[in-house]
């Protein structure tokens, strides 16, 4: 009797053993599927992990697999903090499972921190992602470009952007942390070892690599979040095995290079909460090198349409500012890509086109390109003065602060919460205006002339 019930136990013990083998090739594949990859035991483990695993042997990948599996059920509950502390496990366990460390980051940047009213709360949530990728996921997995776009990802959506409703307070948090670090917009290179030694410890910021990002694109903002985005992407995209996907890379490199363009150049007051971007004209070449290189390394299609929907807001943009010479070698150059409609390129002149984009709507622009409308306008008009063509001045600005009211009025009706708010902060008249005469006074010409 008693060798049955041995014999039995062997049995039921057997068949576990097989399931958690059949478990475990199954959820292999799935992560297979995933681009997860595992590489077996990392030498920069903490020790308890280090022993962890040695305790468990054979049966850790197993564990993660439970683990992985518990975490995508979770997930279908909302139960984000109980999500992250699988993903914390999971990443200890196994420190090569990349796509654990992305949801991770997102998981936190996203979900938990949406759960907050006070932005500083919400903030750290938000630099939690970006510091788990940063300085933990990146350690381990220095050649995944995926995880240098996910980054990216954060700067370039939840802080660039604005649909989380606290982009402002996280734009201007960044903002106030870059500029104290460089001590304006750009980091003086020749600076002290310790103002060096703190962009590298603290911010992961190689200085050799910025100063090859700027001399291959232009000056840049580094207070912006899509300098940071741009800053990752290009690491992903130099720093990515051999065989490795990189067009997502390419493709934050030309949007983040594209969005500097369209407003980066920022008036900054953290005293006064004052937070502006207008267009960088001088920034152009650098916009289409971003393009252009992507287009020829990646070889794909939608590269060449966004580069044709750039080229037309570029148009447009300079237009507005007055630069017309410009943009005809703009509109020039949107003809000449593959990817613009043949009856475009056959139907339509500048001087068409031009007029087409005056009868554009201001409320049916996002609100960087209503800025950039109303700043161009009064740039001219204050050019004009200086022209002692002070009529046609006048009528510029009578322009301007027509859009800028319509555009003003248009916000306040929109029943969209964060539309609403996003009016509270929308720039005076007066201030655009101000910007648009500092424009002016410096005389900054845009470097294209082919």
């Amino acid at each position: 009797m008693k060798k049955k019930y041995i014999l039995l136990l062997i049995l039921i013990a057997a068949l576990f053993f097989w399931a958690a083998g059949k478990t475990r090739t199954i959820l292999t594949k799935d992560m297979e599927r995933q681009n997860t990859v595992f590489s077996g035991q990392s030498t920069n483990n903490p020790p308890l992990i280090v022993l962890t695993k040695v305790a468990l042997g054979g049966f850790s990948g197993l564990v993660v697999d439970i683990l992985w599996m518990r975490m995508i059920n979770l997930q279908t509950e909302g139960k984000v903090f109980e999500i992250a502390q699988l993903a914390d496990w999971i990443t200890k366990l196994e420190p090569h499972f990349t796509t654990v460390w992305a949801f991770h980051a997102w998981n936190m940047a996203y979900n938990i921190s949406i759960l907050y009213t006070n932005p500083e709360h919400r903030w750290l949530w938000v630099n939690n992602g970006i510091q788990l990728l940063r300085d933990s996921a990146l350690e381990y997995n220095p050649k995944e470009p995926i995880l240098y776009r996910e980054l990216g990802w954060i700067y370039q959506h939840k802080i660039g952007q604005s649909w989380d409703d606290m982009h402002v307070f996280y734009k201007q948090k960044l903002a106030r942390e870059m500029d104290d670090l460089f001590h304006g917009p750009r980091p003086d290179y020749s600076k002290p070892d310790s103002q060096i030694k703190k962009m590298r410890d603290e911010y992961k910021l190689e200085p050799d690599i910025m100063q090859k990002i700027e001399k291959t694109y232009g000056p840049l903002d580094w207070r912006l979040p899509e300098t940071h985005a741009l800053y990752w992407a290009y690491r992903g995209l130099h720093s990515a095995a051999t065989g490795k996907d990189t067009s997502n890379c390419d493709h934050m490199i030309f949007q983040s290079m594209a969005a500097e363009f369209l407003h980066g150049r920022l008036f900054f007051d953290p005293k006064a909460g004052v937070y502006i971007t207008t267009p960088r004209l001088d920034l152009i070449p650098g916009v289409m090198k971003s393009y252009e290189e992507a287009i020829e390394r990646q070889k794909i299609d939608f590269f060449r349409r966004a580069y044709a929907s750039f080229l037309s807001e570029a148009v447009f943009i300079y237009h507005v500012y007055g630069k017309d010479k410009t943009a005809q070698i703009l509109f020039d150059k949107l003809l000449s890509t593959e990817s613009t409609e043949p009856k475009l390129k056959g139907q339509i002149s500048f001087e068409t086109f031009m007029r087409d984009c005056s009868q554009l709507k201001i409320a049916d622009m996002p609100q960087v390109a209503a800025i950039a409308w109303i700043e161009g306008l009064l740039y001219q008009a204050h050019a004009d003065i200086k022209s002692a063509r002070v009529k046609k001045a006048e009528e510029l600005r009578d322009k301007a602060f027509s859009l800028w009211k319509q555009y003003k009025a248009h916000l306040k009706d929109r029943k969209d919460a964060e539309i609403r708010k996003d009016a509270e902060i929308f720039p005076a008249f007066g201030l655009i205006d101000k910007l648009a005469l500092q424009r002016a006074g410096e005389q900054k010409q845009p470097l294209i002339t082919h």
